[in-house]
């Protein structure tokens, strides 16, 4: 990567390069760094807007730090996050204000002493129980936290990640790649906890508790989990009234639905399923993983 391409992500607070498990530097690739600022309104598309965009005024921050009890020196009127109005230049509150469209957070000049406390480092997936299917999931790690915290004395949970990965098979093993940061991994669904499972007929329950996989093996069979739970969630989603999705959990159902359909890496899906603009998906299974 060129200097003046880094010293313009550096102005941005692009990164550039990271460090691995193993403390290797790992260079970012120039094409990402490009788009990554193409998505701040930077254009760095070649070296000549690169050079401007270096040339260019700073831009006014988009949010303000203050300590409590400090003046902030502009002109103009601050919204507070209660509603209120001040008139500036004037010290402000602690909280999250609004000053024209900027943020204005104003942060206690100390913290209050917080007690020592201990807890679990833990791999959820591996504390399975009698009422899980095979592997932990979400209700496993409630019990720990109650059972922890009041015969204990825990204050802390430490868990690997539990994002969502791609709903296909092979389940993908590793926390560490999911399909999205924002929407949590239904993998670790209790299927008996569902509103849904609690509502449903006696007939209804008694084909979901048929498909619980083994759980007398050493090992986890990711595949034979979701395959269950899958199929339980699709016979319970077919007895809920669903919400029509919207906004970024619609694009995550649609990705969920197209990856169903052509495989996990999208860039390996044809060219028009690629583009948010032109792909199209299954409503049902949109809709689906959109409940889920």
């Amino acid at each position: 990567m060129d200097d003046e391409l880094a010293a313009l992500a550096e102005a941005h607070g692009v990164a550039t390069y990271y460090e691995d498990a193993n403390q290797r530097r790992a260079d970012v690739d120039p094409d990402v760094v490009v788009a990554v600022l193409a998505q701040l309104d930077v254009d760095a598309s070649t070296p000549e807007a690169v050079r401007r965009a270096l040339a260019a005024p700073a831009p006014p921050p988009r949010t303000i730090v203050l300590r409590e009890g400090d003046v902030l020196d502009e002109s103009g009127t601050v919204e507070l996050e209660d509603g209120g109005r001040v008139e500036l230049p004037a010290p402000l509150p602690l909280g999250y204000h609004r000053l024209d469209s900027r943020t204005v957070i104003v942060a206690p000049r100390a913290l209050a002493p917080v007690p020592r406390s201990w807890g679990w480092m833990l791999q959820l997936y591996a504390m399975r129980s009698a009422e899980s299917w095979g592997m932990g999931d979400y209700a496993d790690l409630a019990t720990l936290a109650r059972r922890s915290a009041a015969e204990l004395g825990a204050g802390v949970l430490l868990v690997n990640p539990v994002q969502a990965v791609s709903p296909t098979l092979p389940v993908e093993r590793s926390p560490y790649s999911p399909s999205s940061r924002r929407f949590a991994n239904p993998l670790y669904l209790r299927i008996s906890d569902i509103p849904a499972y609690r509502d449903a007929d006696a007939a209804t329950r008694a084909e979901i508790d048929a498909l619980r996989p083994p759980d007398d093996t050493d090992l986890i069979d990711y595949d034979a989990v979701w395959t269950a739970k899958s199929r339980a969630l699709e016979l319970l989603w077919r007895h809920v009234e669903h919400r029509r999705p919207e906004g970024d959990l619609l694009d995550f159902a649609r990705f969920c639905a197209l990856a169903e359909a052509h495989g996990p890496d999208w860039r390996e899906w044809p060219d028009a399923q690629r583009d948010p603009a032109t792909a199209t998906a299954d409503p049902e299974r949109v809709a689906f993983h959109a409940w889920l």
